[in-house]
């Protein structure tokens, strides 16, 4: 190939590749710069759109007119994002339409909003462009003709997929009260859901916890059926729409429920003929709700009060459920326990977290010393209080009669109670600040054992009737298993008295001396008894003196000086002497009025004992001396 030909190839290839470009260049899109105008000041917008653009950064670059409205800014007001940010919620929902493409529900000034943001180049900037659509939802009004659209068909569907998504009331209830607020701005807005068995409304409001988020809360003030609107809708079960609350005076609203309000839109909730409880919206604006928001409302009310109903449906299932669970274990777990102090300890904790209370415990009647006595651990008071809780059953007495009918035994404020001081227990209700208190019977076999005493729930108010019906449950269950524990722990006392007296007997015929006799029985007693103190005071052989024994004294070593321990015959209070009278003596609780000989008195003093047990030594019907165990 010569260099004529190489350079006539080099020209037609420069030829080619020039067309080709040429080419291209016609057949792709014109770009022409935007004027700056357009973007800046007449952003995109069909006239019902709100229209902004936002730079990268987060400053507003222009808005058109129908923003400024929404916005609620004046014409010559510089706008700042994060002030209208603030007029949404929630606000995390406009911010990121504002920092790129995207689209999002929300609610805007109290009315639902649609929003999608497109991300654009212009002079090497990047900026987004926001539209906001309000649609119009439009229902059925009372003897109207009018449809619904598909855009309300569509929000409707979404609203109702949302309150039945979950049996969780609270999801439940927020899912409503966020699907009301999408169809209807309002202030106030909140459900009443009827608890059939307090017969009271319990309020439920969505409150703002922070700038992105809100909670479902509780209104703590509940509401009585005959109160303001909520009384009305519940007594006449028909919707309530008041346009100007200060032109309608036969129903007011109840005082301290939705302060400031001027009018009013109310709908009772009714699942299958069933109320389930109020939904009430309340507006500071006069003529707020129309014939139209009470067809949507409507609507959407049934559906509502469905998806509450099986909510609270399922949670009183799940409580059930939770309660049997509970007893199962409760008698799993103590069937097979022997030792009282535990089995009460672990049976008032168990029956404490069922009920939900602050104090729980058993008083259990001793009908052989006509006592009824609480069972230490008694779990919500201390142990000095409960040993003090104990009352003398007297014959025919109202606590006698109490015992007798074994009824249930209810009051809303034990330590002013009237019946509470009729039986005695006044002074401990009264000491340890027991308000709402249920004394259960406990009853095996026909057979009264005592009761089974709950105080002072945890949610305060009175007891409710499945609370009530629980108890009654859980005493059926524990007394068997309580007089099981007692009878094995009579067994295991009877046979420890049987070994204790064998060994005594057997020490008596041994060769053990006096003092070592003395000695080991009244230690061995003193341990039966569960004594602290115990003591013998024995006749001299010459029947002038008695006088306390001190080698076998069990207890506290106190020096007592000689003449405080020795008690002549010929004194004035020896007639008065267990070992001259030959009668048991035996008091609960020694106090002034208790007839003691100043003899005695003086020693238990010493002894700081306050209950005692006395019995006389006899031989051939001869007092020789006389047995003291003492608390």
């Amino acid at each position: 190939m010569n260099a004529f030909d190489l350079g006539l190839i080099f020209i037609i290839t420069g030829l080619v590749f020039f067309g080709v470009v040429r080419l291209l260049a016609q057949t792709a899109p014109k770009m022409r710069p935007v004027p700056e105008g357009d973007l800046l000041h007449s952003p995109a917008g069909n006239g019902e759109e709100a229209v902004l653009v936002v730079e990268a950064g987060g400053r507003v670059r222009s808005l058109n007119e129908r923003a400024r409205q929404v916005f609620q800014l004046r014409e010559d007001e510089i706008p700042d994002l994060e002030r209208l940010v603030r007029h949404a919620r929630p606000v995390d929902a406009l911010m990121m339409l504002c920092a790129g493409e995207g689209r999002a529900r929300f609610v805007l000034n109290g009315r639902f909003v649609e929003g999608v943001s497109y991300a654009l180049t212009f002079q090497q900037d990047k900026l987004v462009l926001v539209s906001l659509r309000f649609p119009e939802l439009t229902g059925l009004t009372e003897g109207g003709e009018q449809g619904l659209s598909s855009q309300t068909l569509q929000t409707f569907t979404e609203l109702t997929r949302a309150m039945a998504a979950s049996l969780d009331l609270e999801q439940t209830l927020t899912a409503v009260l966020e699907g009301v607020e999408k169809i209807v701005p309002a202030d106030y807005l909140e459900v009443g859901v009827w608890d059939s068995e307090l017969r009271r409304f319990v309020f439920f409001q969505l409150n703002w916890v922070s700038s992105s988020e809100r909670r479902l809360e509780q209104d703590p003030v509940g509401g009585a059926p005959g109160e303001g609107y909520t009384g009305f809708l519940y007594q006449e079960r028909v919707p309530l729409l008041i346009t100007d609350i200060s032109r309608r005076m036969d129903v007011r609203p109840a005082e301290g429920r939705m302060p400031g309000i001027r009018s009013f839109m109310g709908l009772p909730l009714m699942a299958d003929g069933e109320f389930v409880g109020t939904l009430e919206l309340g507006s500071r604006v006069i003529g707020a709700f129309r014939e139209e928001d009470l067809g949507l409302i409507r609507l959407l009310a049934e559906q509502a009060a469905l998806a509450i109903r099986n909510a609270l449906v399922f949670q009183e299932e799940k409580k059930r459920s939770t309660e049997l669970s509970r007893l199962s274990q409760l008698t799993q777990a103590f069937g097979s326990m022997r030792d009282p102090k535990s089995l009460f300890s672990r049976l008032v904790e168990n029956v404490a977290r069922l009920i939900k209370v602050h104090i729980a415990g058993f008083l259990l009647y001793q009908e052989a010393q006509r006592v009824l006595e609480a069972q230490i651990p008694f779990y919500g008071l201390p142990d000095q209080i409960t040993e003090l809780y104990r009352v003398n059953v007297g014959i025919n007495s109202p606590l006698e009669n109490a015992l007798l009918e074994q009824d249930v035994l209810l009051t809303e404020d034990a330590s002013t109670d009237p019946l509470w001081e009729n039986l005695g227990l006044a002074f401990v209700a009264q000491a340890a600040s027991l308000h709402e208190t249920v004394l259960v019977p406990l009853q095996s076999g026909g057979r009264m054992l005592g009761y089974l005493q709950v105080s002072n729930r945890l949610e305060g108010g009175s007891f409710t009737q499945s609370e009530l019906n629980l108890l009654m449950i859980v005493s059926n269950q524990v007394a068997s298993i309580i007089e099981n524990a007692l009878l094995v722990q009579q067994s295991r006392q009877r046979a420890q008295r049987a070994e204790a007296l064998r060994q005594i007997v057997s020490l008596t015929s041994s060769a053990a001396n006096l003092d070592e006799i003395l000695q080991f029985s009244v230690q061995e007693l003193a341990r039966l008894l569960r004594a602290e103190v115990g003591a013998v005071f024995l006749m001299d052989q010459a029947r002038t003196t008695l006088s306390l024994h001190r080698s076998s004294f069990v207890g506290p070593a106190v020096d007592l000086p000689e003449r405080v321990t020795r008690l002549q015959v010929d004194d004035a209070q020896f007639p008065f002497t267990i070992t001259e009278s030959q009668e048991v003596l035996r008091v609960g609780l020694i106090t002034d009025e208790v007839p003691i000989i100043p003899f005695y008195r003086h020693l238990l003093s010493q002894w700081n004992v306050h209950s005692v047990l006395a019995v006389p030594l006899v031989v051939r019907s001869l007092g020789v001396g006389e047995l003291w165990f003492g608390n």
